[in-house]
């Protein structure tokens, strides 16, 4: 079995924000070092075998990035949602429904805190785009993800 499915089939299961990948223990024989070909070894340390690297082929921490990519769906799923039940939303309607996609990450732990904004408002059309931030749990290589919603 190859070493990269070992991981993603082990890890890959755990929900958004709880899928840590480095120091992650490997209960399948598959020697005493293997080299993932993505920045990933697994090696026998302390009686076990555990993943030492925990980043994509790019450099960028695996944790983090299946994070971002699980909260940019929850946001275009939940606002596309609230368009196909409201033919026109209210600004504040957008804004909640964001905000609720960004709890959703803080509850799973992956958010410490977030902000979403309202920025080009047309009062008279009901129009805007929304800027959101958040800072990520225990991420110090990357603290703030942030992004723009234009409906």
């Amino acid at each position: 079995m190859r070493a990269d499915a070992v991981v993603v089939a082990l890890v890959g299961n755990n929900k958004p924000a709880q899928a840590v990948w480095t120091n992650y223990p490997i209960p399948y024989d598959t020697g005493t070092a293997v080299n993932t070909g993505s920045n990933n070894t697994i090696s026998f340390v302390a009686n076990g075998r555990v993943l030492l690297g925990g980043k994509t082929s790019s450099g960028e921490w695996v944790d983090v990035v299946v994070f971002e990519n699980w909260l940019k769906w929850a946001i275009q799923t939940q606002v596309f949602a609230l368009f196909r039940r409201v033919s026109k939303p209210s600004i504040l309607q957008i804004e909640n429904t964001i905000n609720t996609a960004l709890e959703a990450g803080r509850q799973l732990g992956g958010i410490v805190r977030y902000k979403v904004t309202a920025i080009d408002v047309d009062s008279r059309n009901r129009t805007a785009s929304f800027e959101w931030k958040a800072q990520l749990t225990n991420a110090i290589h990357s603290t703030t993800i942030s992004g723009i919603v234009t409906p």
